[in-house]
């Protein structure tokens, strides 16, 4: 590979970069829709439990609004609905809590899965485009064949064997490899040259799994 293989290899390769980039974007504003879906859904129901348990109260047990009221001063009446409304409160924040936790784990119906599922409709047609995108930059022709094994075809590792190979005047592919790899002996250099999995099985994993669903 000459440099400007390298070069047109390095763009192909930050084009794919920014499509996965795109892609995981996408899949993190689906999971906070759905949180806030789940949020918004145990927010409600325990609003009207909470209302729910002060009717209940202000109609059987209290004297707010019954005959004998006349005879119950300001400051009782006023502590009476700051109790009931402290506990009311109070039980509403623990049933958000406890129908988060439910509907977050599909515990009980309408949960995450199907809040998933009904929701990702919205992100479809942008998913899809995506895909079609990183599919079609994987099947180019210079990537392929490239003779680079697939751990270094990443704009990090990439950008340094172009530097080398301008550097050091190097006249073969093999020979920049050999400078990389002792490079990337050094435990930093390796953890900033190499990713925990390579860009290009990532994409290929990715589009593998959202295309046969």
């Amino acid at each position: 590979m000459d440099s400007k293989a390298f070069k047109d290899l390095l763009f192909e390769l930050n084009r794919l970069e920014q499509k996965v980039h795109q892609m995981d974007d996408l899949k993190r504003e689906l999971a906070n829709e759905v949180d806030r879906q789940i949020n918004r859904k145990a927010t409600i129901l325990s609003g009207l439990f909470s209302v729910l348990l002060i009717y209940v109260y202000s109609v059987e047990f209290s004297t707010l609004f019954k005959d004998e009221a006349i005879h119950v001063s300001f400051f009782a009446s006023f502590l009476q609905m700051f109790l009931i409304g402290f506990i009311a409160w109070g039980f509403g924040m623990f049933l958000k809590v406890v129908f988060t936790e439910l509907w977050s784990k599909d515990k009980i119906p309408g949960g995450r899965k199907s809040i998933t599922a009904h929701t990702k409709a919205k992100f479809a047609a942008k998913e899809k485009v995506i895909l079609i995108e990183i599919d079609q930059i994987l099947s180019q022709e210079l990537i392929v064949n490239s003779h680079l094994p697939y751990q270094y075809l990443n704009t990090r590792s990439l950008n340094y064997l172009i530097d080398v190979s301008n550097r050091q005047d190097l006249d073969s592919v093999d020979a920049a490899i050999q400078l990389l790899e002792l490079e990337i002996r050094n435990p930093k250099a390796h953890r900033y040259l190499l990713p925990d999995e390579d860009l290009i099985t990532y994409a290929k994993r990715m589009t593998a799994l959202q295309l046969n669903k």
